[in-house]
């Protein structure tokens, strides 16, 4: 049974199999140990009972007293005694066999002890003479109890006894620590596309465990905000693009048509062309969206020279604020470089641009500002247009929403360019400010920080 859990493939078997055998040893060692002390210690006191004993004897014979009186002691404990001058035995009891002394006067110890059985033992001293009236004293003490072996006998009972224990207590032990483990499977068994509820509360975790619970709830936020950008994808794509595959439905349904001349096809053709062309426009848009997250923004960031970007998105611009005959007014430009997703920190510049060109005044100006300031970018754009109403500036960056309802789309887009200027300020860890007047202007400053400068 124990080679079955050694064999398993249960973490917890195994950690029971190598726990059950260090204990094992220990406790053979340790029990080993304590037996072999302990028939020693019981040797020891043996032999320190003899010779207190002896020495007793010896005492009372050498201050002159009868070998009958300096024996009496001794005899009364039951113990048996001999005393040999030379070769003549003076004193003998007749459980004191001459055997036991041949032995003893021929032996080099002082101290024998015999094993009768498993329970009793024999012990043996002698005890020489080194001054006047020289002779050998032996005392014998038979059938003592072997203490030893009856430790021996509790150990037996005992070892396994205490290995069921601790094996008890080692398996309540990890019943603890795998406590957040199964936690965590019920959560993950619990997780589906519609339920991502199921996150684990850290004050409850171990230190051990603290780094695998934080792993898994970051996992489920992951999975919940990509299920929620698809299913905000799929929502933004229904709705928006019902009415141009309407269009496009219809100007393909005209030019079909067989009383159509050459001129009405070429117009619905190009119309179709317009809309398919705004299709893919609102599909990139979306993309971006839903492209990048707060767990994967950092691994895309680059080397960016922000200053040569605004540049470039004012050239590019450049014919939309002519055929407005706006002006562009280049307030501040410093050089300004950091690390930065370079599609994002693009679209932040290029759709706060085309706002204040699409929203400014026929004749007005845009004012652009670039400037590093406390570790941080800061960028600044001003247009002399229609402005905002309070209720509409708490608005304008959600998806979708235009300032000018009376515009088409082809004039005011789709409502998602401050919605991807606010995600993507958000997502490198910036601020988006809005300040704005109704017919007045608007003012947009955005704070990103510097990154690695």
């Amino acid at each position: 049974m124990i080679f079955d859990l050694y064999r398993s493939d249960s973490l917890r078997h195994r950690v029971l199999f190598w726990f059950a055998f260090a204990i094992s040893l220990l406790l053979v060692i340790f029990g080993s140990a304590f037996y072999y002390l302990m028939e020693e210690r019981m040797e020891f006191k043996t032999e320190e009972k003899l010779y207190m004993a002896a020495s007793s004897v010896q005492s009372a014979i050498l201050s002159g007293r009868k070998l009958s009186e300096a024996f009496s002691p001794v005899l009364a404990q039951g113990m048996e005694a001999a005393f040999i001058r030379g070769s003549e035995t003076l004193f003998k009891t007749p459980g004191m066999t001459d055997e036991i002394v041949r032995d003893m006067l021929g032996s080099k110890k002082s101290f024998v002890s015999h094993e009768i059985d498993e329970y009793t033992i024999d012990a043996i001293y002698r005890l020489d003479f080194e001054r006047e009236k020289n002779g050998t004293l032996i005392l014998f003490e038979k059938s003592l109890p072997n203490r030893a072996e009856d430790m021996e006998d509790i150990l037996l009972w005992l070892g396994p006894a205490l290995l069921l224990l601790l094996l008890f207590s080692a398996n309540r032990a990890l019943n603890e620590v795998f406590t957040p483990i199964n936690r965590i499977t019920d959560a993950v068994k619990a997780v589906s596309i519609d339920n991502f509820s199921h996150k684990l509360n850290l004050p409850f975790a171990y230190e051990e465990t603290k780094e695998l619970i934080e792993a898994f709830n970051d996992m489920i936020k992951r999975l919940e905000e990509g299920v929620e950008n698809l299913d905000r994808f799929n929502s933004d794509i229904s709705h928006e693009l019902k009415t141009p595959l309407t269009v496009l439905r219809g100007e393909l349904e005209l030019a079909l048509r067989k009383d159509a001349n050459g001129q009405e096809r070429e117009k619905s053709i190009r119309k179709s062309l317009k809309e398919l062309s705004e299709i893919e426009r609102l599909i990139d848009s979306l993309l971006l969206l839903g492209r990048y997250s707060e767990s994967n923004i950092y691994e895309t960031f680059e080397h960016i020279y922000f200053d040569s970007m605004i540049l470039d998105l004012c050239e590019k611009f450049s014919k939309k604020m002519r055929d407005k005959e706006i002006e562009l007014k280049i307030e501040r430009l410093e050089a300004v470089e950091s690390r930065a997703n370079s599609a994002l920190t693009r679209s932040i510049f290029a759709n706060l641009i085309e706002n204040a060109i699409e929203y400014g005044s026929y004749g007005g100006s845009v004012g652009i500002s670039l400037y590093r300031e406390h570790g941080s970018l800061f960028f600044e754009i001003v247009d002399d247009g229609i402005g905002m109403r309070p209720e509409e500036i708490e608005r304008v960056t959600e998806r979708f929403y235009r300032v000018d309802q009376s515009r088409k789309r082809s004039d005011g887009g789709f409502g998602l360019g401050l919605s991807i200027v606010k995600k993507a300020v958000e997502l490198h860890g910036g601020r988006l400010e809005i300040e704005s007047r109704y017919t007045l202007y608007t003012k947009v400053r955005i704070e990103l920080p510097l990154f690695g400068f």
